[in-house]
């Protein structure tokens, strides 16, 4: 049987959350889980990633939790998938990192902590 937590937040990628993720690894497993989705809120809501950086860097420094996350399951033994939260519809989306790089082409402009990153601030 296969056993997954499909809605997870880490520190420091999201504010809600006060655990790392090398930790909620070592939770997963603890908690006989196979793996996880790890889906740290990600626009209009409790991201803790500074928002007055470039779309390309916001997108790469979000994924650094995954990253922690995924070398500490592979270590121990558990799926860890990457995804992401959304405050707009309460839905967690299993999506692929370069989607998110891509997303900013596809928004003219993105909201997040009350700020606007443009689409000119994808370099």
């Amino acid at each position: 049987m296969y056993k997954y937590q499909l809605h997870t937040h880490s520190s420091p990628a999201s504010h809600c959350s006060k655990t790392s993720p090398e930790d909620f690894a070592h939770a997963i497993l603890k908690g006989g889980y196979t793996g996880c989705v790890l889906t740290n809120h990600f626009l209009h809501g409790n991201t803790g990633i500074e928002s007055f950086i470039s779309w390309k860097a916001f997108a790469e420094e979000y994924r650094e939790d995954y990253y922690r996350m995924k070398a500490v399951g592979d270590k121990i033994g558990i799926d860890v998938l990457f995804g992401v939260y959304s405050l707009t519809d309460g839905k967690v989306y299993p999506l692929f990192f370069q989607f998110i790089v891509k997303l900013a082409e596809i928004y003219p402009a993105v909201f997040f902590h009350g700020n606007v990153c443009r689409h000119s601030d994808t370099d």
